[in-house]
């Protein structure tokens, strides 16, 4: 696990990404056309920049940390912040949108899109701070904190935010909050500390936790769309699935007991890889169309949609589709950036390297970086499956960066 230390994290995770999808891509039983040598060119293109930006460009002492830890006082005003931030959006979502507990996932996210601009403007710019949620427990863990109210406040802070899943069943936050807290565990303490038998059956029951809470979301998913709790097998049919299928043979051997714990285990294994790997073949679709570009109204578009309602400007969000019009699908990091920039988007990634460099070099004495930097490293690790610096992890990306330059001065 030394490419998880402070000095290889940056390859390190760039690996594990793509580790993990040949690793998916290796075992699942599944049909795919051959990626288009423009694509792999593209994707390899990128990769370079990036690694050029990172390792070329030096920004070694050129600044230091004004707040090495933060005190209990503005920890505790920080978490309260965070929960009133959780509380508007609960606020937007029952009472401006329409939402509950009684209507499906997909009721629920067509009100969420109808809806979104009901509530006053307030609520809507103060709910979007909780995308800090995790941050809390983040510094405990680098930090290394025995303080238990701190943990606690946490902890409830966690669970009260990730009430938004059971509204449209979506998985990817939890996902997300394992992958960059089980990186933090990695970077902050010692091997010999992580890999004890005492750890290792927390992680096997933590992974096991994760796949009931998943199969249980999929087949409820699945139940909503087909009416029945033994439709699972069509889930084989979602979108995301269209240039990934599952092949004929396994089929075929899934629709023999479609109702059996080892058959739907199967399929939320095989669902869950193709999953990881569908959005390179949704970049290859992309690059080998001729559409137009959207010039940054798809990645950035949370902040279009925040002009737009405060009148200065006055795009059309709803036109996206003439830009990708394969809705509902990843498209991974790599063609995120390519729908809105095309080739030129390989400047952004040279851009983009620098700035974790820059992030990195901080990250050795600023601890709001230290988060920062962990969050690019989970950026990195999902690039080949989609970016997480899209929808609300834009505002995760702003929010971080007005707290990093507001803990540290040039020298």
């Amino acid at each position: 696990m030394k490419c998880f230390s402070k000095e290889n994290s940056f390859l390190g995770s760039m690996f594990f990404g793509f580790f993990i999808w040949g690793f998916s891509y290796i075992i699942l039983p599944i049909n795919t056309a051959p990626v288009s040598l423009k694509t792999k060119g593209y994707i390899f293109l990128c990769i370079i920049a990036l690694l050029l930006g990172f390792f070329v460009v030096d920004f070694k002492s050129k600044f230091f940390n004004v707040y090495i830890r933060i005190s209990n006082k503005h920890y505790i005003v920080g978490v309260v912040i965070l929960f009133l931030a959780c509380f508007f959006r609960y606020l937007d979502l029952f009472v401006f949108r329409g939402m509950s507990f009684d209507l499906s996932y997909y009721k629920n996210k067509n009100l969420s899109i109808l809806n979104a601009s009901q509530a006053p403007f307030f609520i809507t710019i103060f709910s979007t701070l909780r995308v800090l949620y995790f941050t809390p427990l983040l510094y405990l863990v680098i930090v290394k904190s025995k303080d238990k109210l701190s943990w606690v406040l946490a902890i409830l802070l966690i669970l009260f935010n990730s009430v938004e899943i059971f509204f449209f069943g979506t998985r990817k936050p939890i996902f997300y909050l394992a992958t960059i807290l089980f990186l933090a565990i990695l970077y902050v303490y010692k091997m010999k500390l992580i890999f004890t038998r005492k750890n290792f059956f927390l992680g096997v029951i933590v992974i096991i936790a994760l796949g009931i809470f998943s199969f249980l979301i999929l087949n409820k998913r699945v139940s909503e769309n087909t009416g029945s709790k033994n439709g699972i097998i069509k889930v084989v049919n979602s979108r995301y699935n269209d240039f990934v299928k599952i092949n004929t043979k396994k089929i075929k051997e899934l629709k023999q007991t479609p109702d059996s714990y080892l058959s739907k285990t199967q399929l939320l294994l095989i669902h869950t890889g193709q999953y990881i790997v569908h959005g390179v073949y949704e970049l290859d679709y992309v690059i080998n169309k001729d559409l137009p570009r959207a010039r940054g109204i798809y990645s950035f578009n949370p902040i279009f949609k925040l002009l737009n309602r405060i009148g200065l400007t006055s795009i059309d969000i709803d036109s996206l589709n003439k830009y990708h019009p394969r809705e509902y699908v990843y498209v991974t990091f790599f063609g995120s950036l390519f729908i809105d920039f095309g080739w030129s988007s390989i400047l952004i990634f040279l851009l983009f390297g620098m700035f974790q460099k820059y992030i990195y070099v901080s990250s050795k004495k600023n601890i709001v970086a230290k988060m920062f930097w962990l969050m690019l490293l989970t950026i990195n690790i999902a690039m080949p499956v989609f970016n997480l610096t899209s929808g609300a992890g834009l505002y995760l990306m702003v929010y971080m960066l007005m707290l990093f330059f507001s803990t540290y001065r040039l020298t």
